[in-house]
Order: C-alpha cells, then sequence, then structure tokens
C-alpha cells in the first residue's frame, strides 16, 4: 500500500516581541496561566478538542538522523476534508533530551504553539513547556512558560504558566522547525534525499538516503527494480535526488523501523 505524501506550504509571518497584558487571573484543571488574557480558554478548548479528536488523517514524515547524531521526525494531521489541523516534530538529543513542537491550526492558520522539553536524567529530570498563542493575523497574543524540576512535580499534574515575551531567539526557533514541518513532508530543502549507501542489519537489508545534514535509513524488497539498479550501479546514483513513500513497522519484540514502499528519481 502507498503511502501519500503531503504537499504543504506553511508559510507564515511571525512577530519577534511581545509584551503580554498584566491581567491577573488564574485558569481551570490544576493549570494556572499569569497572567491570564482574555480568550485564554477558547485556545485551550480548542486544543483539547483538537488532541481529542480520533478519525484524524496522520502522515509521518521520514525519520532524520543529523550527522552530529541528533534525531527529528514530523507528523501532520488532516481533518476528512484533508484540512491542516495539526503538525508534530519531534526532536531527540544524545544528551538524553526529547523537545516536542506541536502547532495547532484553525481554517490553516496558525493558532497556537507548544514546546515541550523533557529530560528524564534520573539525578536531575526536568520538564519545561512553553505556549504561544496568535491572533489570525499572525501575532502572538500571549506567550507563558512552567517549568519543574523534579520528578515528583511532574507527576503531580498541576502546573503555573507565567507569562514570557516573544523574544527574538523564541521566534527564530518556533520559525525554523515550522518550516523544518514543511522541507519534512515534501523531502525538499534540508531533507533533499540522495542515495548514500546500503547496510545489513536485524537479518534486514536497508538503503540510506540523505545529504550532509541529514539521512534517513530504510528496510526494502530485494526485488524493488530502482534498488537493483543502485545495488548494481551505485556511482551512477550518487548525485541523484529521489522521493521516497514508506511505512512504518513496528513489531512485537519492539523493533521499530522504516519500510521502503517505492521509490521515483527525480
Amino acid at each position: 500500500m502507498k503511502i501519500p505524501v503531503l504537499f504543504v506550504i506553511l508559510t507564515f509571518a511571525l512577530v519577534s516581541c511581545y509584551e503580554p497584558n498584566n491581567e491577573n487571573q488564574g485558569s481551570k484543571d490544576q493549570v494556572t496561566f499569569n497572567p491570564k488574557f482574555d480568550g485564554l480558554d477558547a485556545f485551550l478548548n480548542y486544543k483539547e478538542k483538537v488532541d481529542q479528536y480520533k478519525n484524524l488523517k496522520s502522515l509521518p514524515s521520514l525519520f532524520y538522523t543529523h550527522f552530529s547524531g541528533y534525531t527529528l521526525q514530523s507528523k501532520v494531521q488532516l481533518t476528512g476534508n484533508n484540512e491542516l489541523i495539526k503538525a508534530n516534530l519531534e526532536k531527540m538529543d544524545t544528551n538524553g533530551l526529547q523537545t516536542i513542537y506541536s502547532f495547532y491550526f484553525l481554517q490553516e492558520v496558525l493558532s497556537m504553539v507548544t514546546i515541550s522539553k523533557s529530560n528524564n536524567k534520573p539525578a536531575a529530570p526536568t520538564q519545561e513547556q512553553i505556549i504561544v498563542f496568535y491572533s489570525a493575523a499572525q501575532n502572538p497574543i500571549g506567550a507563558y512558560r512552567s517549568t519543574s524540576h523534579t520528578q515528583k512535580a511532574q507527576n503531580q499534574g498541576a502546573k503555573t504558566f507565567q507569562s514570557i515575551s516573544v523574544t527574538k531567539s523564541l521566534h527564530h526557533q518556533i520559525d525554523q522547525h515550522l518550516q523544518y514541518i514543511t522541507e519534512m513532508q515534501n523531502q525538499e530543502g534540508r531533507f533533499e534525499l540522495y542515495f548514500q549507501d546500503f547496510d545489513e542489519a536485524f537479518n534486514k537489508k536497508f538503503v540510506q538516503f540523505g545529504n550532509n545534514e541529514f539521512s534517513t535509513n530504510l528496510a526494502f524488497a530485494p526485488n524493488e527494480i530502482l534498488i537493483e539498479e543502485l545495488q548494481k550501479n551505485p556511482s551512477l546514483y550518487t548525485n541523484k535526488k529521489f522521493h521516497i513513500q514508506h511505512q512504518q513497522i513496528q513489531e512485537a519484540s519492539g523493533l521499530s523501523y522504516q519500510v521502503l514502499v517505492s521509490i521515483e528519481k527525480l
């Protein structure tokens, strides 16, 4: 079965600075936003609604590894009408820090971004979450951070979010990872795929594609015609760009990997 590839163009003008108002109110469900801006509950209710949807179409990108060791994978979620409603990007650093960027859209316009960072080191576990809310004009209208430094505080579920400014650094971080999702889904830009090598592991044959920055590995069937050509004459394809359709496999043993479904030379 072929997995379709989504060609999404996500171009949003993010404003680099914001100072929230000084209204001081709390929110429900053991989560406090200080200060709380008018309309916050509508954003949070919409986020909860999206997170509870059961019938969204999910399109994961390939699983990429940076040359320095960290990994990236994105996923976009669509309604039955193919309307983009949510996009995630998960990053795992070599030091165990996991960062998840979640983008929420209303009528395909950016509504809010959550950035969740967690480091589960036994000696000093930490968890940080940043939430930025956007107006229909794509201007930040509220930004908050919550940080906990102990496992006990994380397990209790109660969080206090304090207002922050959307600095140039935070703006760049959001903009960059939103662009990453677009390029990963389209297999373009930093995530263009060129043939690199073959390998074997777990009694499976793998082919590696990528570029000077990112690479990805996929198990393949020996009878794939283009793969056979690559194996016979790899030097003829070293500078050729490819487009790949894939499927993710999770075996009962816990082994997880990607399988090549189809390949096209561009």
